[in-house]
């Protein structure tokens, strides 16, 4: 590494985790949780949006939003997923495939909006929490995919893109 710039990186280094330590929450004063989905549109799994309000360790007000999607426990519906397993599925996808392609985006230089929002955390096959994309955005996830969807065929280039990832991973691997 080149170090004749005369910048002193350590001192970057320290600013940065100053940086997310002070935005690390610190107390939660509020939480609101409501259901993110209309009823009857999602039969595979319960969907509810946590909005939160808390303070960080610098002490500023901030306001967040989470998805949490949980497994349908009702016995009607744990026999029919024994045979297709969604909720496993999507686990697997959030746990181990997007990660892959994060690095993958990282790796080619892909600095282009994400296509998936983050995980926060799961309990394996029950529990999936992901930040909540409408809160960053202003309007619900179904409009904006509608949104998308009209403005010039950005849902197919966002495809695209995912596609072109992967043929260039496996090409790459042979």
């Amino acid at each position: 590494m080149d170090e004749n710039h005369g910048l002193d990186t350590q001192l970057l280094v320290r600013l940065l985790k100053k940086r997310f330590h002070d935005e690390k929450p610190q107390e939660i004063t509020s939480i609101e949780v409501k259901n993110a989905v209309p009823k009857g549109d999602n039969y595979a799994s319960l969907v509810y949006r946590i909005k939160m309000k808390c303070l960080t360790a610098a002490g500023k007000k901030r306001s967040f939003s989470v998805i949490v999607k949980m497994e349908l426990t009702a016995d009607s519906t744990k026999e029919l997923f024994k045979s297709f397993p969604v909720f496993r599925v999507e686990t697997r996808v959030y746990t181990s495939i997007i990660p892959m392609m994060e690095e993958l985006m990282e790796e080619f230089g892909d600095k282009r909006e994400k296509l998936w929002p983050n995980i926060l955390g799961y309990q394996p096959y029950h529990m999936i929490a992901f930040n909540d994309l409408s809160f960053c955005v202003g309007i619900s996830p179904c409009e904006q995919i509608k949104a998308e969807s009209c403005r010039d065929g950005t849902q197919l280039k966002k495809a695209e893109r995912i596609y072109k990832l992967c043929e260039d991973s496996v090409a790459d691997h042979k």
